[in-house]
């Protein structure tokens, strides 16, 4: 279903045509996807600093270096009530990394994510991945996302972190 109405057409060619005269890109993007906005919000609802403990980051951080289904690392780790709200907040800040493309269930794989040295907040997401190739955080984003991998960082998906 097209929802852009010909008046806005216009604008968003005129839209298009500035970004391209000052080098950047442009694009639209359609309604996201439910189960992405759904886990998202999920995770979002842990951004804050409370959830993140040092001692069971560590201890799921150990126990995900694998890809593990979420209750049998959260239950590895120690108790789930205690335990899951660090590793959501995990999730959130892409220390560890779920699809979130499917929802989330008690079965969904969660692994570690390998950090790119000097840029917090990002991890490698490829074997062939390398940053330095972008000069703009926008374009490191599209690149990343245009990846067939399992980017799921819920910070690196345009939500805003808790400051």
């Amino acid at each position: 279903m097209e929802r852009r109405k010909p008046r806005d057409a216009a604008k968003f060619e005129a839209t298009a045509r500035a970004c391209a005269m000052v080098g950047w890109n442009y694009r639209l993007v359609g309604v996201p996807d439910p189960i992405v906005t759904a886990n998202l919000r999920w995770l979002a609802g842990y951004r804050h600093p409370r959830h993140d403990l040092p001692d069971v980051r560590e201890v799921l951080r150990r126990v995900f270096v694998t890809p593990t289904p979420l209750m049998a690392g959260t239950a590895a780790a120690g108790d789930p009530i205690a335990v899951l709200p660090v590793l959501f907040h995990l999730l959130w800040r892409g220390v560890l990394a779920v699809d979130v493309s499917v929802p989330l269930h008690l079965s969904v794989p969660v692994e570690g994510c390998e950090r790119l040295p000097g840029l917090p907040g990002v991890r490698k997401v490829g074997p062939d991945f390398d940053a330095t190739l972008f000069r703009s955080r926008l374009q490191f984003r599209r690149a990343r996302r245009a990846q067939q991998c399992r980017d799921t960082s819920a910070a690196s998906l345009g939500y805003r972190r808790y400051r």
